[in-house]
């Protein structure tokens, strides 16, 4: 009888306790890396067009102050974006590659048909003007402008 009275009085977890427990706490940790993601990817999205813009300014800054009697511009790609000096050249060792994390991509490349924003000495003027995105893969994306005079801007 002292067994069974000793017994009866342990106090436990039940199975059913223990896995509500683990489920509260698999969800939380869930919704938390989901939302670290998600903002990694929104810094990723504004470093990258910040570091665009000020590569179209020094591009534009370096042609009109007239560095080595030359052109600037950028080359922009899918997945990358090219510093050049006078025309580009893929295989030229003097071009400075900035390629864009694995979760940015850039798209609808409208520059009047052209993939290259070269600006002209001595006003720093672009050869093209018109919009490109950066986008992102949870679908946020940034539009960079550049007008007929040269004015970069994103929104």
């Amino acid at each position: 009888m002292t067994i069974n009275i000793f017994f009866s009085k342990i106090k436990a977890f039940t199975l059913i306790e223990v896995m509500v427990v683990v489920a509260l706490t698999v969800t939380i940790f869930s919704t938390v890396v989901i939302a670290y993601q998600s903002n990694q990817t929104q810094a990723q999205l504004e470093a990258a067009t910040s570091e665009i813009i000020q590569t179209l300014r020094q591009a534009q800054y370096l042609t009109i102050l007239g560095k080595d009697e030359a052109n600037f511009g950028i080359h922009v790609e899918l997945n990358k974006y090219v510093f050049f000096k006078n025309t580009y050249n893929p295989t030229n060792v003097d071009n400075e590659n900035y390629d864009l994390p694995p979760t940015l991509e850039i798209t609808n490349i409208n520059l009047s048909g052209s993939s290259e924003i070269i600006f002209s000495r001595p006003k720093g003027v672009p050869n093209v003007f018109g919009t490109f995105k950066i986008k992102a893969v949870n679908g946020q994306e940034r539009t960079i402008k550049i007008n007929e005079v040269g004015t970069t801007q994103w929104e």
